[in-house]
């Protein structure tokens, strides 16, 4: 769906052929190398968390119901989802619970911040972060227009097998082909169109110490700091929070974290002029509703180490951007976290 970068201005102009509809992934290039700092911003160190193990079970579906089996399940489940995705209703519910009292000074603060550690740990790919935040405005309006032409189309055009790797992340994928499938055994029709369409970054934040694929594993911590979150192992937690150690322990953990994997985020809010309907049973020539709805996108583009190079200092490599949750469905989707496990904002 939307892998952004190389500038998602000049990848506007290539599409991706499926089944003869027009979706929009952005091409992105990669390198990078230095060592930069996080800003001066104060960190909060009595912030850190211990996320213990959870499974899908003890947490139910993003819509926070019980999970339900049968055909009044599956509408309920589907209608819900329509809902929070295309009329993008209780947005307040799903949203990570520390992303909702912080300000407009504390999300410019640390997006500056975010930006300033990435470019400084990648400054191969001075030209690519210099336009970044741009290609974000103009990508995440082509990410909604992916989804529309993937799943607005109803029953008699459903393009949702488009929804996956690695137009989106995996877990956001399966919960929207799910939601079509539902509608579908459900006997229901919809159709969504959106049109003129308005976009602002909310913030950006770098995680340090995860990426996303492979094991997750059962214990670990996090570290709110400096607006940014930094994941940590039980081992590292503990010299952090250490007083034998005391500050100069600190440093080292953070020096740890910085010749790790991380993960640049990006939550950007689409406000779309849209047009849609869901009804029971068929209807060839549905008169749809029209509305102003935001939306709320988040994109992740990974880091990772370039360890063939041999420099002294981290040489980080960036991959495309990808989406990996639309209007809080999947709870934030932390890569550090199992699914349906709510992030720590």
């Amino acid at each position: 769906m939307a892998v952004l970068g190389t500038g998602l201005r000049q990848g506007a102009g290539r599409v991706l052929r499926t089944q003869g509809r027009c979706l929009a992934p952005f091409a992105a290039r990669s390198g990078g190398s230095g060592l930069g700092g996080l800003g001066r911003l104060h960190a909060d160190f009595t912030a850190l968390r211990h996320q213990p193990f959870c499974t899908d079970a003890d947490k139910g579906d993003a819509g926070g119901s019980s999970p339900s089996s049968g055909s009044e399940g599956h509408t309920f489940k589907a209608k819900q989802i329509w809902r929070a995705t295309v009329e993008g209703q209780d947005l307040l519910e799903r949203m990570p619970e520390k992303s909702k009292p912080r300000g407009a000074i504390y999300n410019w603060l640390s997006t500056k911040a975010a930006l300033h550690h990435a470019r400084h740990m990648a400054p191969d790919e001075e030209e690519r972060f210099s336009t970044l935040e741009a290609d974000l405005l103009e990508g995440s309006k082509q990410c909604l227009h992916f989804l529309a032409d993937s799943i607005g189309g109803g029953r008699s055009d459903n393009q949702s097998k488009a929804l996956e790797p690695p137009f989106l992340d995996e877990n956001l994928g399966e919960r929207l082909q799910a939601e079509v499938k539902w509608l579908e055994e459900a006997g229901y029709d919809w159709r969504w169109q959106v049109e003129s369409l308005e976009a602002e970054i909310q913030r950006i934040f770098v995680i340090l110490g995860t990426r996303r694929g492979g094991t997750i594993p059962r214990e670990r911590h996090f570290l709110n700091a400096f607006g940014q979150q930094f994941v940590l192992t039980p081992e590292q937690a503990e010299r952090f929070l250490s007083r034998e150690g005391g500050f100069n322990a600190r440093i080292t953990v953070f020096q740890d974290l910085l010749f790790s994997d991380m993960v640049l985020v990006a939550d950007v809010a689409v406000s779309a002029k849209q047009r849609s309907k869901l009804v029971e049973g068929s209807e060839p020539d549905l008169q749809l509703d029209d509305a102003l709805v935001e939306h709320v996108l988040r994109l992740e583009m990974p880091m990772s180490h370039d360890r063939t190079t041999g420099h002294d200092v981290p040489h980080m490599r960036a991959s495309p951007w990808q989406l990996v949750d639309w209007n809080w469905v999947c709870l934030g989707n932390h890569p550090s976290l199992p699914p349906n496990v709510p992030a720590p904002w």
